[in-house]
């Protein structure tokens, strides 16, 4: 199995004290570390990323101030193996009811609406492309991917017994609309409707 993995990069300290150690592995075999201060086209630089990842059986789009488990690799190749109607694989999210699903030792998997921007994987070989020009920005591009992976007849996932820590404060700091986050995901629920059975709005 080959992983290529990608990240945005805000601060060099955060990278490295969370997800750089993670990367050091032979499973991933292409490592892309896109740098910003501020606004960044997250989705566009996903695509190139989709696009330029050939070798490569996985995609995995992590935010720089995550942490997994060793084994989280093996289980995501482990599932796409056996399970080919999975389409997006993640480690939280939210289910079609609207509740937020995390990492718990209860289950090993749960199917979602979305999955978190945080950390997920997609096969390369079906990989579909982010939409870049209604999403641009930090928000909603890996949410909008999902239902586009759904609609498709895909399922989404995330994987609940695997070691991950997700590091961020922004959502304490800045409360849950900080930047365009409830503009994109008004944009996204007008998108989806009467297409998915989720709830998005």
């Amino acid at each position: 199995m080959s992983f290529s993995l990608a990240t945005v990069i805000y601060g060099d300290e955060t990278y490295q004290k969370n997800l750089e150690p993670c990367t050091k592995t032979s499973e991933i075999s292409k490592l892309w570390r896109f740098r910003s201060s501020g606004k960044f086209p997250v989705a566009r630089a996903y695509n190139r990323v989709i696009d330029n990842s050939d070798g490569c059986d996985y995609v995995v789009f992590a935010h720089p101030d995550v942490k997994f488990s060793e084994e989280f690799l093996g289980n995501v190749s482990s599932l796409f193996s056996s399970m080919p109607e999975l389409g997006v694989i993640g480690t939280c999210g939210e289910d079609i009811s609207g509740k937020t699903i995390r990492a718990n030792k209860k289950e090993t998997m749960r199917d979602l609406a979305f999955v978190d921007s945080c950390l997920f994987a997609v096969r390369k070989s079906e990989a579909i492309r982010f939409d870049s020009k209604r999403f641009p920005g930090f928000h909603m591009y890996a949410e909008d991917l999902c239902c586009e992976y759904r609609w498709s007849g895909k399922r989404v996932v995330c994987i609940l017994d695997v070691g991950f820590k997700h590091f961020s404060t922004t959502f304490k700091k800045e409360g849950p609309c900080w930047g365009s986050y409830c503009s994109d995901r008004e944009k996204m629920a007008r998108k989806w409707k009467g297409k998915v059975n989720v709830v998005i709005s």
